[in-house]
Order: structure tokens, then sequence, then C-alpha cells
């Protein structure tokens, strides 16, 4: 799986990416995931399975979807899921968005 975090600046970001990582590997399921930030969405969000959004830049998730892929789903982590780097949270809810991803193609979930 093929995953894009974006973020403001990247500071807190690498920290969310291991941990989204080991939560993955608890399950023994390969996860690809790297953090970007708001300037180089499009092509780094180029043959991804989903992109997630920080918090911090949520504000922007209209833009990102005209930019990104309608197929390629978009979520927001929810600032206590980040704030607190529960990346078991986080994993579990992307993986919720993949799993519906055929019946809602191009939306933002949060």
């Amino acid at each position: 799986m093929d995953v894009l975090l974006v973020c403001q600046a990247g500071m807190s970001t690498t920290i969310m990416c291991k941990k989204i990582q080991e939560a993955a590997a608890k399950i023994n399921d390969h996860i690809n995931i790297v953090a970007a930030g708001l300037e180089s969405i499009p092509k780094s969000a180029e043959n991804k399975d989903i992109v997630l959004l920080a918090p911090q830049v949520k504000y922007a998730a209209q833009n990102i979807r005209k930019e990104v892929d309608p197929a390629i789903p978009i979520m927001i982590i929810s600032p206590e899921d980040y704030g607190l780097m529960k990346g078991d949270a986080v994993y579990k809810k992307m993986k919720k968005v993949l799993e519906s991803k055929a019946g809602e193609k191009g939306q933002t979930q949060k």
C-alpha cells in the first residue's frame, strides 16, 4: 500500500509516518508511506492508494481534492490522533477508508 501524508512543514510528520508503519507491521501489512508539504502534492500523490492530511492542513482539503486523482481517497487525520501520535488509530481509519473506496471515489473522509 502506498500512502502520502501531507503536512505544513514536516516537523512531526516523520514521527507519524513511523507510527503508522509500526501499526501496519504488527499485522504483517506492508506499507510505504511518504511525507510531503502542500507545495508538492500533485507529483507526490501519483500512484498513491490514499492521501492523509495532517490536521494543520485540513483547511486546504478542497484545493487538494482538485489536484489529486479523484480515484485516490483523501482522509483528514483527527487532531487528537495526530497530536497524540496514535498511529494505530490512524492506520485503522485509513484501512476503513480504503475498504469503502469502491463506493465513495473522489470523497474526502474525516
